[in-house]
């Protein structure tokens, strides 16, 4: 494969606004890590980068920094740039450190949450049996809206940080997930047992029981992008590649709510 050839289904993307540029290359070139298009192994630089982009290296280093953080590409002094080795053990590692910060929010939850929070994220659990039938929009923003009530309920704004650098992916896998009627019945029985635990103030149970929800859910992820890679499932990898065109907005959306329902809370605890 010639270099030049190597990265040519990637998108063309221009924009004028600089922000936008490498976010636009950053979430094009995960999705494409990510659906197998780019190759474990396989070695991009950022001339390659400029010249499909059309802009300068400067937003393109910026976006290969923050995927080299997220360890989805090594950074080499001689090699240049290298596409890890993105499989089930990366998607395991965001899904374990997203189940222990889960669970410690739960945990801050049963200790910090007060009688009304509580009572607002019971409500909210009972009315996402409505949505259940099918996999849609609304259910997946009342799922997540689940979560983050739960977080903000810790009043513990250093741990919110924490988990926000992972809620690009929560998004994509979540939504992957959600698809499966089987998965949405079993994680809104798992929602409600969580909440029973919150309502008990029981820390510990809280804790255990969020944190088995996650990691349950993740393996069955990983199952499931494991054997469509196997195969070369093209539709399945299609499918993670549009949701990862379409978190930005949805990233925006959740915050929009965090910052309208929970935003003040938290700066009273910093």
């Amino acid at each position: 494969m010639k270099e030049d050839d190597s990265i040519s289904n990637l998108a063309f993307l221009k924009t004028k606004i600089p922000g936008q540029v490498r976010d636009a290359i950053l979430n094009t070139l995960r999705r494409a890590i990510i659906t197998g298009q780019l190759k474990p192994g396989q070695r991009i630089t950022e001339r390659q980068l400029s010249q499909i982009f059309n802009i300068s290296t400067t937003p393109i280093k910026e976006a290969l920094r923050i995927l080299e953080a997220e360890g989805l590409i090594q950074i080499f002094a001689r090699r240049g740039t290298v596409v890890s080795n993105f499989a089930s053990m990366k998607i395991n590692e965001i899904f374990q450190i997203r189940a222990a910060l889960e669970g410690v929010a739960a945990a801050f939850a049963t200790q910090n949450a007060t009688d009304e929070e509580l009572e607002k994220i019971r409500l909210h659990w009972e009315g996402l049996k409505i949505l259940l039938d099918a996999s849609s929009p609304d259910l997946i923003r009342a799922n997540t809206q689940f979560h983050v009530m739960i977080r903000a309920a810790s009043h513990n704004g250093y741990l919110l940080s924490l988990l926000n650098r992972v809620v690009a992916y929560d998004l994509i896998f979540r939504q992957l997930n959600l698809r499966s009627d089987e998965e949405r019945y079993l994680g809104w029985e798992e929602h409600g047992r969580v909440l029973q635990a919150l309502l008990n103030r029981d820390a510990a149970q809280a804790d255990k029981l969020l944190r088995e929800h996650i990691v349950r859910s993740g393996n069955r992820i990983i199952n499931h992008l494991n054997e469509a890679l196997k195969q070369n499932n093209q539709e399945v990898t299609n499918e993670i590649g549009k949701l990862l065109l379409n978190q930005e907005s949805q990233l925006r959306e959740l915050e929009t709510f965090f910052a309208t329902n929970y935003l003040e809370d938290y700066d009273n605890e910093l």
